[in-house]
């Protein structure tokens, strides 16, 4: 289990989550990763000073 802050995902030049996902991915030994990436319909994120809550639609 790993618990880590990971940089804006909107800032310029950062990657993605999904190319996270897909480096992950590509690490010898990982069997999985738990992230769920464009397959979770409601998100919720919570650190010491706010929970969010994100709900994706689908077209």
């Amino acid at each position: 289990m790993l618990d880590c802050a990971y940089p804006d995902v909107a800032a310029p030049g950062s990657l993605t989550l999904k190319d996270l996902s897909n480096a992950i991915d590509l690490i010898p030994g990982v069997v999985g990763h738990g992230l769920f990436v464009e397959q979770a319909d409601v998100v919720i994120i919570e650190n010491a000073q706010r929970t969010e809550l994100t709900i994706r639609t689908r077209s």
